[in-house]
């Protein structure tokens, strides 16, 4: 049990099932009760994000990732290429799903997607459609 929960139950009472004592001030170490309160592991995330105190760990930016935004780059244009996901992951050191992941867009979202050559010459303007864009590229 934490200081803080320990402030909390000797104030207040016991916490109430289900819940978490939480921090106002964002200081961990607080134990002071008007600081306090309780909430669900959803209301002190939901807290956190309110404050501008979410720390995103995306990408290059967490310190435990393999990769960066060039691998990524790397291991987009060899899948655009044919090359097996398994072959892929083992040359960077990853699991095939997480290549999997990487093609689908459910992971590196933010690192820069290669051009399509399916979509390359289409231009979707308001009056156009794709056989006109297509044709004026010709």
């Amino acid at each position: 049990m934490g200081a803080h929960v320990a402030a909390w139950i000797v104030t207040f009472g016991p916490v109430t099932n289900g819940l978490m004592v939480c921090h106002h001030c964002d200081n961990p170490p607080c134990c002071n009760p008007s600081h306090l309160f309780t909430g669900t592991n959803a209301d002190n995330m939901a807290d956190m994000k309110a404050k501008g105190r979410q720390r995103s760990l995306c990408g290059e930016d967490n310190p435990i990732s393999k990769l960066t935004a060039a691998d990524v780059g790397q291991i987009r244009r060899r899948i655009a290429a044919g090359d097996r996901q398994v072959d892929i992951a083992a040359d960077f050191g990853i699991i095939q799903a997480h290549v999997s992941r990487i093609k689908r867009g459910a992971s590196w979202v933010s690192a820069t997607k290669p051009p399509n050559p399916e979509r390359e010459g289409i231009h979707h303007g308001n009056n156009t459609n794709e056989s006109e864009a297509v044709g004026a590229d010709q």
